[in-house]
């Protein structure tokens, strides 16, 4: 709704119209029911009892949209600490040399069994923009689909054992992504199936060309008061209110491990978006701990 200046409080007078008549101490003149004393000279300090009216802009009380901030050096990040806890990022840059990085893209593009599946968004079949494999011990459900799990192979387990090396993280599953050019993507979503626990830890490594990792901060609960209802906030869906939440970008080249950690799956959303310039493919392996039923 607008803001009004702060005008708009003062009550009318009794009279629906305004006299118009001169006054001795100044000029009046009639607005939508109220009397405006124009005081004859800038010195002169208003009666007792006399109607003024103070101008106020009602920019000053607009939201303001955050600017982005890019997270581009290896490091550990805190990107929000809120009552559900504490979300942070890690960025290691590097984990494998370029070298390294291009034979075993060649590799997992020719080994893994990429597939193109369908999933259920907001009660709509969709093939999805991209080509994903499951790998693990459990099968995982998301978005009304079930991947049944392949066996590990042994480079897959390389990458696990450098990521557990790095970081003293171990993990039970991963998914693949394949990023075929600039049209796949994945939407804004959050990693929060309950077969990951309350706050799961997800690892990305990437290999191929660069695509940029972005994340947004849900809205709190009096953002949904202010046009985000708490409906589309727990369902993830699109809203005004995600404008004025705070947006990171997080530029993901080839070679580089992304680590989510605390409250990020609870707090906030990802997603990797089309890009409208061309793009070699990009292959994503997230590793993350699958909690049997």
């Amino acid at each position: 709704s607008r803001v009004q200046g702060s005008w708009a409080s003062t009550k009318p007078l009794a009279s629906s119209k305004a006299s118009k008549a001169p006054s001795s101490n100044g000029r009046q003149t009639t607005l939508s029911g109220y009397v405006v004393r124009e005081p004859r000279s800038q010195v002169e300090k208003p009666t007792e009892g006399s109607r003024t009216f103070t101008y106020s802009d009602s920019r000053s009380a607009a939201r303001k949209i955050p600017e982005p901030i890019t997270i581009c050096q290896s490091g550990v990040h805190d990107i929000s600490t809120d009552p559900s806890g504490l979300s942070r990022l890690e960025l290691r840059l590097g984990l494998f040399d370029s070298e390294t990085c291009c034979w075993m893209f060649e590799q997992l593009l020719a080994e893994i069994p990429w597939e193109q599946r369908s999933i259920n968004i907001r009660g709509m079949s969709l093939d999805q923009p991209r080509l994903t494999a499951w790998f693990g011990d459990h099968p995982y459900t998301y978005s009304g689909l079930t991947l049944q799990a392949f066996q590990w192979n042994p480079l897959l387990d390389m990458v696990r054992e450098q990521i557990k090396q790095a970081t003293g993280l171990a993990f039970n599953s991963m998914l693949a992504n394949l990023y075929r050019n600039c049209k796949d993507s994945v939407d804004w979503h959050s990693d929060d199936e309950p077969s990951l626990g309350d706050s799961p830890t997800i690892a990305s490594v990437s290999f191929g060309d660069t695509r940029t990792f972005e994340l947004r901060k849900k809205p709190d609960a009096a953002s949904a008061g202010r046009g985000t209802s708490a409906m589309a906030v727990a369902s993830g869906g699109d809203s005004d209110g995600y404008r004025y939440t705070q947006h990171i970008k997080v530029p993901l080249s080839s070679g580089t491990l992304l680590v989510m950690s605390g409250k990020t799956q609870t707090d906030w959303q990802h997603r990797v978006p089309k890009e409208y310039h061309d793009r070699s493919p990009r292959i994503n392996l997230t590793f993350r701990n699958i909690r049997p039923s």
